[in-house]
């Protein structure tokens, strides 16, 4: 982030990276689940966990790409940055960050009990499947509680990317009432 950036610009950057965080924790934890419960969880499951759990990340973190790499940003970039960046009112800042850091815990926390709270019996001693959700189950349920509480935990993304927080860098439109 440059020194000139705005402070709706480290505002999403904030954001951007607490949803990032929690893509990269579910991606280590499920990397590292074969390590942890070996007979339960093998390396040639990550992939297809990790498809069945990026759900949860992949269109918030989308949505930041779509900011940072579109044409209009290239314009304004190559314009240059504004002279006084306009600031985030605290209030909705603090609480972007809040929702968002409560958000992405709660869904690591839920990714986490899937994978290394709920039972599954080693392979060895299961003799045939095992009563119970499987944990790709496990983690689909991880992804529709994401999609229930999307509403409140992308409505900081959404004032960041389209709604109540803008930078100074967009063209203002001219008050039809003063010309």
């Amino acid at each position: 982030m440059s020194a000139g950036a705005s402070a709706v610009e480290r505002l999403r950057f904030q954001v951007f990276l607490i949803w990032f965080g929690g893509l990269i924790a579910t991606a280590l934890a499920i990397l590292a689940a074969p390590a942890l419960r070996p007979g339960v969880f093998f390396h040639d499951q990550a992939a297809d966990l990790f498809l069945v759990a990026a759900p949860s990340w992949i269109p918030t973190v989308a949505c930041f790409g779509a900011i940072w790499f579109n044409s209009r940003a290239e314009q304004r970039a190559a314009r240059g940055s504004p002279s006084t960046p306009r600031e985030v009112p605290t209030n909705p800042a603090r609480a972007a960050r809040l929702i968002t850091m409560l958000s992405v815990a709660l869904l690591v926390w839920f990714e986490f009990a899937a994978l290394y709270l709920s039972e599954f019996p080693a392979v060895e001693e299961a003799l045939e499947i095992p009563q119970g959700r499987s944990i790709e189950e496990r983690l689909a349920a991880v992804v529709k509680v994401a999609t229930l509480l999307s509403p409140m935990s992308l409505a900081p993304v959404i004032w960041l990317t389209r709604g109540g927080a803008h930078d100074d860098s967009r063209p203002q439109k001219a008050d039809a009432g003063a010309a």
